[in-house]
């Protein structure tokens, strides 16, 4: 197992871009039928990741490809399963994020630093207007979001401070 390097400064990253509570949900396959790809979402997991604006280099590169999104990059505690980006293996779509406080959702772009087997995971993501309907059916099975969009876990600790790792 590799030594998680990442685990080190986070806390003096922190400091600065303290960390926010995300839910993780992942495309668990898909069908085709007929040339119709349709993703299924599952395998919800909540984490705690730090939300920051892209550099000047990071969104001139990704302007040319989502042009009128709100992107950023996250930094996320990551277990089990890698996400995804959905753009390299047609079979596997987007994995998205959801940020409970602000009921964001944001669809994974780019999987930047995969470093799930020590923990963690660099990606750029987009903010969605819209998801589809198989991602908030996802994460609503999961139980992981309560009726206020407040995460399960956030209101059992609500008024405590906590870390989600």
């Amino acid at each position: 197992m590799g030594f998680n390097l990442h685990n080190l400064v986070r806390s003096i990253v922190g400091a600065v871009v303290p960390n926010i509570e995300l839910i993780i949900i992942r495309c668990v396959g898909s069908t085709n039928l007929s040339g119709v790809v349709s993703y299924k979402y599952g395998d919800c997991a909540l984490t705690s990741g730090q939300k920051q604006s892209l550099s000047g280099d990071e969104q001139a590169q990704v302007e040319g490809v989502l042009q009128g999104e709100l992107n950023r990059k996250f930094y996320l505690e990551v277990k089990g399963t890698p996400l995804t980006a959905g753009l390299s293996v047609p079979s596997i779509g987007p994995s998205y994020l959801y940020e409970p406080a602000t009921g964001y959702y944001w669809r994974v772009t780019n999987v930047s630093e995969d470093f799930h087997s020590v923990g963690w995971a660099l990606v750029f993501a987009a903010q969605q207007k819209t998801v589809p309907p198989e991602v908030s059916a996802a994460l609503e099975a999961s139980g992981l979001v309560l009726g206020s969009g407040q995460s399960a876990q956030s209101s059992l600790l609500s008024g405590k401070d906590y870390e989600l790792y």
